[in-house]
């Protein structure tokens, strides 16, 4: 479909982007275009892409630009009115095209997606909610066909299509995504810009993705970028969450840590992104 593109990001990504590629060629509607981005793998993608029948184009960076840097470098070579964000780690379900275009109808709409399964039969995400004042992805680990009672405010870019047209409407310049977050929380931050511009977003509340987990950042970086990019979230948009809450929920999970005797390096970390938020608030 040429109305539509997909982006899919990889570093080094190993066998998931065959599995996601394959899903792909499955699908019920066909992709139009597939923008692979290399974000500066050890190997270069265009070396190693998994053979497939899809229309793939491969464009690099030498290095890594995070997940927000990535997008924004992928979606300078994307003009197609809707346009697929698909983590490389992802499957896709053969009817997720057919489907998520069909709900984009409503003119509303940012963005849409399906509920992302975890392999073990419980949900990874339906979509973002601002519950309580934290961010979370909307029932996590509940069983599939669990009630989904918390709000729905905004979609995560896990496997998600997005208007165009709304991303414009928000962006600053050719920056879609802020890339001071680097990675984690910069759909969050996007969910915000396009909450507050109006736009809408939707969960079709099936399975239609599976989602294998994070394969590219180590669990120290995650635990840095995790813990310092919610509180970016709620710097730059004081509508949205609470210091408190977010300070709460943190708490928990140190104490959660201590109690299993894992304190150590992920604590430190989490410790230590507060020092420096604090020394900055002063």
């Amino acid at each position: 479909m040429s109305e539509l593109d997909a982006i899919v990001l990889d570093l080094d990504g190993g066998e998931a982007l065959g599995d996601l590629l394959r899903s792909m060629e499955r699908q019920t509607l066909p992709f139009g275009r597939i923008i692979l981005w290399d974000n500066g793998s050890r190997v270069p993608l265009a070396q190693r892409v998994p053979a497939t029948s899809l229309p793939v184009e491969v464009h690099r960076s030498e290095t890594n630009l995070g997940f927000a840097g990535g997008v924004n470098g992928a979606m300078r070579f994307s003009k197609a009115p809707l346009v697929a964000w698909i983590n490389n780690d992802v499957r896709l379900e053969p009817r997720w095209l057919e489907t998520m275009i069909e709900a984009m109808r409503d003119e509303a709409l940012a963005a849409v997606q399906s509920i992302i399964a975890r392999e073990d039969g419980r949900i990874d995400g339906a979509g973002i909610t601002i519950a309580g004042g934290t961010f979370r992805q909307r029932g996590h680990s509940l069983p599939i066909g669990a009630p989904l009672t918390d709000r729905l405010w905004g979609v995560s870019a896990t496997a998600a299509l997005y208007r165009r047209a709304a991303l414009e409407s928000v962006s600053r310049g050719d920056e879609f995504l802020d890339e001071r977050f680097f990675a984690y929380y910069e759909d969050v931050e996007l969910a915000a810009r396009l909450a507050a511009a109006g736009w809408s977003a939707q969960v079709v509340e099936q399975p239609l993705a599976f989602h294998r987990g994070s394969m590219s950042e180590s669990q120290i970086d995650s635990a840095r970028l995790r813990t310092r990019n919610r509180y970016l979230v709620r710097r730059l948009h004081p509508e949205v969450g609470s210091f408190g809450a977010l300070l709460k929920e943190d708490a928990r999970e140190i104490l959660r840590l201590a109690a299993k005797g894992r304190i150590g390096r992920i604590a430190r970390i989490k410790l230590a992104v507060f020092e420096g938020m604090f020394r900055r608030l002063k």
